[in-house]
C-alpha cells in the first residue's frame, strides 16, 4: 500500500493595485499542470498554481486569468442587481401564472416568493400549507431560462401539493 503524499501549500499575497484586487497565490505540491483563479467574497482572487511554478510563470498566469475573472465578476454583479429583489420573483411568478396557469385563481397565488441563502442541495422548494416558495440565491444572476422551470415547478407544487412526472425536473 502506498503512503499518502503530504500536500504542501505555500501562500503568498500580492497586494491590490489600482487595476487589480488583492491576489492570494497558493502553490500546491499536488498540483502539476493546471492553474485556476477563484474569485472570493471579499473581492480578492485566489490563484491556485503548481508548487514548482516560477515567479515569471505566475505573472503570465495573472496576465491571462485575472482579466477573465474580473469580467465574470462584473457580469455576475450586474445580473445580481437586476434579479436580486423578492419583488422581482413575485412579478416573474405572476407573469408565468398569467401565461401558463390561467386556471389558477388569485387566492391560490403563493403568500410569499423569496430568495434564500440556506439551500445548498436544491434550487428551490415550496411549502403548500404556508403558501411559500423559496428559491436558492445561487440562481440569482442565472438566465431566465434557468429560473423559469424552478419557479414554475415550485409554483405548481404550492398550488397542487404534488409533483407529477410532467413537472419533475
Amino acid at each position: 500500500m502506498m503512503a499518502r503524499q503530504k500536500v504542501r501549500q505555500h501562500h503568498e499575497v500580492i497586494p491590490a493595485t489600482a487595476s487589480t484586487p488583492e491576489i492570494l497565490v497558493v502553490r500546491s505540491s499536488r498540483r502539476r499542470r493546471t492553474v485556476s483563479a477563484q474569485p472570493q467574497e471579499d473581492g480578492s482572487i485566489r490563484l491556485l498554481v503548481p508548487g514548482a511554478s516560477t515567479d515569471a510563470q505566475i505573472r503570465e498566469y495573472l496576465e491571462s486569468l485575472i482579466p477573465r475573472v474580473q469580467r465574470k465578476q462584473r457580469e455576475t454583479s450586474r445580473r445580481r442587481r437586476i434579479f436580486a429583489s423578492d419583488d422581482y420573483l413575485t412579478e416573474r411568478a405572476r407573469a408565468l401564472a398569467a401565461r401558463h396557469l390561467s386556471e389558477l385563481v388569485p387566492e391560490k397565488f403563493p403568500n410569499s416568493i423569496r430568495w434564500v441563502s440556506n439551500q445548498r442541495k436544491r434550487w428551490g422548494s415550496a411549502t403548500p400549507t404556508q403558501g411559500t416558495i423559496r428559491i436558492s440565491d445561487d440562481l440569482q444572476g442565472a438566465p431566465n431560462t434557468w429560473l423559469t422551470p424552478w419557479s414554475t415547478t415550485n409554483f405548481v407544487t404550492s398550488w397542487n401539493f404534488t409533483i407529477t412526472p410532467v413537472f419533475a425536473l
